[in-house]
């Protein structure tokens, strides 16, 4: 089923990079300067009654949102399952990156089923919400600890992960001890994560937070994490025979019970080693990451 899918599918199995085919130019590109905006199309005129036996997109708009390092692979194959259980096809999906590399990582921008990647934001949900009109909204996205972002980050690119990469280029981040390195990051990722915290804080009611520490701790708490995330996408829209198709294909999405066959987990022994140098972070960048945290719900390091 991945197959349908095109550019999700690529990114789950190679990365950003390998399939936007970035090159020195579209890394100038920007998302925000692109005139292509990332829109939903016009809401359907359709009746409740018509809309007997429509796909859920054709009654919502759906999108998928994720920040770096929390959970974007995991997600990538979760919004896969779920919507090729329903049928969905290429010309049903959308997939926008900030920054935008080439065309290929930013598409569609009228599809009902969007995935959007470091870019979403509180005034993007504000606009976003605006696009979708009376159909309205279904948003899904991970929440991570941003402290454990942030470590994640740098373990990732200091092993020269997605080499194209011009928030973290790969030459710089394996040249960079723990120390430096995780100032780098975390100064580099500050608006990321104040993008996700200013959303997931206090979500919205179209609004799912699935937070990655749950989804990552036990097949049984991922399980009744899906549940709560089907019903919320599709309550009503589907038969009871689709939700158990969806829920079954979610299981695939599962690092405890399929651990990720790419190359995107870190060495545990490295993330041990660099939160050591956490509390070494500068004194005002360590109180926005302790902010962030405090704010998301998580203890403060």
């Amino acid at each position: 089923m991945l197959a349908r899918l095109g550019l999700l599918s690529c990114l789950l199995l190679h990365g950003v990079m390998k399939c936007s085919g970035a090159s020195l130019e579209s890394h100038a590109m920007n998302f925000v300067q692109r005139k292509a905006l990332a829109r939903f199309a016009p809401p359907s005129m359709l009746s409740s009654a018509e809309h007997t036996g429509a796909k859920p997109w054709d009654v919502h708009k759906y999108l998928a949102v994720v920040h770096h390092k929390a959970g974007v692979f995991l997600m990538i194959t979760l919004w896969t399952q779920i919507f090729t259980a329903l049928g969905a096809v290429d010309s049903n999906m959308g997939v926008w990156q900030q920054p935008c590399y080439a065309n290929t990582s930013c598409q569609n921008p009228g599809a009902p089923i969007q995935f959007w990647i470091d870019l979403y934001s509180p005034a993007r949900a504000q606009k976003a919400r605006e696009a979708a009109g009376p159909q309205g909204l279904r948003v899904l996205g991970p929440v991570r600890d941003p402290v454990s972002m942030i470590v994640s980050a740098y373990c990732y690119h200091h092993r020269g992960k997605e080499p194209g990469n011009i928030m973290f280029p790969s030459d710089l981040m394996m040249s960079l001890g723990p120390k430096e390195g995780l100032i780098f990051v975390a100064e580099r990722m500050l608006q990321m994560v104040e993008n996700m915290t200013g959303v997931f804080e206090h979500p919205s009611n179209d609004t799912f937070r699935l937070d990655f520490e749950k989804v990552t701790s036990s097949p049984e708490l991922f399980d009744q994490e899906m549940e709560k995330v089907v019903d919320f996408l599709f309550k009503g829209l589907i038969t009871p025979d689709e939700r158990s198709k969806v829920i079954n294909g979610t299981k695939i999405a599962d690092l405890r019970q399929n651990p990720s066959s790419g190359d995107h987990a870190n060495d545990p022994m490295c993330e041990a080693e660099v939160s050591k140098y956490v509390p070494m972070l500068p004194a005002t960048l360590l109180g926005r990451y302790r902010s962030f945290q405090q704010r998301l719900g998580y203890a403060a390091v």
